[in-house]
């Protein structure tokens, strides 16, 4: 554990404590030497010096890619325990990305579907390229999808399989259960069809704006046998305004059948850059949503009146009269905007 302003290693100066990662300590720091903003992360391993060589290895064959977060060192490193006693592990000196994660995007903002299926298209290209190299992740999931300039980083391979360094990788044991395949939690392999499957779940759980997933999934009692059957979303559900388009992608992705998923994540990426769209909504409120895309605005907003409920729809400030109604309820009036919304964010 180190504080603010702590010296580590004779070149990085701690400037924050952030979010613990899945499998270490993680800070922002200056690294004074080279006048760099960078993050280290400080990580325990059994095996310090094979972890070290493989992320050494992938290192050097995928972070350049631009959908990839870069790792700029790798060293060993002792590690101060609770009791006192130090031990071996790993330093990481990774890319400062300020825009933060995708998962704390969601937590904070309503992020509009259109977006979402941008940034996955950013991820599974950055994730195909590692592929293509032989690193599997193993821990696709929101917090380890990072955003710079609305453009996805992919982060964290600490769960990683190197194919090229024989050796199980960490994820056998340690994936993140809730994006686990079916397989996965019955062999405890990870594999370009487990990356697959964890990236269709984040992309469900980012068009569907699940802000407090943890929550979510906490009160599902029968959790574990949805995770061996590869039902949990089908329990969960979709919003009512996901298009059909991407609902089909993502189901496709997270298939329970292997052999019925996207072959691998450019199969997956191409299948959403082929999906058109027409709006990108925002939520202002629950009663009111505005889409300014392509030079075009439009908005649709539940107005109540004297007797009823009024659903008006507008393009260009000026009302759609086809698309708008009144409705008895309040009940009504949102179903009807939600389905508008569904009818009119992709083509």
């Amino acid at each position: 554990m180190y504080n603010i302003g702590d010296d580590v290693k004779g070149k990085y100066i701690i400037e924050e404590s952030l979010e613990p990662g899945s499998f270490g300590l993680v800070y922002k720091v200056h690294n004074y030497g080279v006048n760099r903003k960078s993050v280290i992360k400080i990580v325990e391993a059994e095996d310090p010096k094979k972890l070290k060589e493989i992320i050494e290895s992938y290192s050097q064959s995928i972070c350049q890619h631009e959908c990839i977060v870069k790792i700029y060192a790798c060293e060993l490193t002792e590690i101060r325990l609770p009791d006192g006693s130090t031990r071996l592990g790993i330093l990481m000196e990774l890319e400062w990305i300020p825009g933060g994660s995708w998962e704390k995007l969601l937590r904070s903002n309503y992020v509009p579907i259109s977006h979402s299926c941008s940034l996955a298209i950013d991820a599974l290209f950055g994730l195909h390229f590692a592929h293509q190299k032989g690193v599997i992740h193993g821990d696709i999931k929101p917090d380890n999808i990072f955003i710079s300039d609305n453009h996805a980083k992919l982060a964290d391979f600490g769960l990683s399989k190197y194919n090229i360094i024989p050796g199980i990788s960490r994820a056998s044991d340690l994936h993140y259960a809730p994006h686990a395949s079916p397989e996965l939690r019955k062999l405890g392999n990870i594999n370009v069809q487990t990356d697959v499957f964890a990236a269709g779940m984040t992309l469900f759980r980012a068009v569907n704006n699940i802000s407090d997933w943890r929550h979510r999934i906490d009160a599902i009692s029968d959790f574990d046998r949805l995770l061996s059957e590869g039902s949990l979303i089908k329990r969960i559900g979709y919003n009512r305004e996901v298009p059909r388009k991407i609902r089909a992608a993502i189901n496709r992705a997270c298939n329970p059948e292997q052999t019925s998923r996207f072959e691998n994540c450019a199969a997956f990426r191409q299948a959403l850059t082929q999906i058109r769209f027409k709006n990108s909504w925002t939520r202002v409120t629950d009663f009111l949503y505005e889409s300014n895309f392509n030079g075009r605005t439009e908005s649709v907003e539940v107005l109540p009146s004297r007797t009823t409920f009024d659903v008006v729809y507008k393009v260009n400030g000026r009302r759609k009269t086809t698309l708008c109604a009144k409705f008895n309820s309040q009940k009504d009036a949102k179903d009807y905007l939600l389905t508008l919304l569904y009818e009119n964010t992709v083509e």
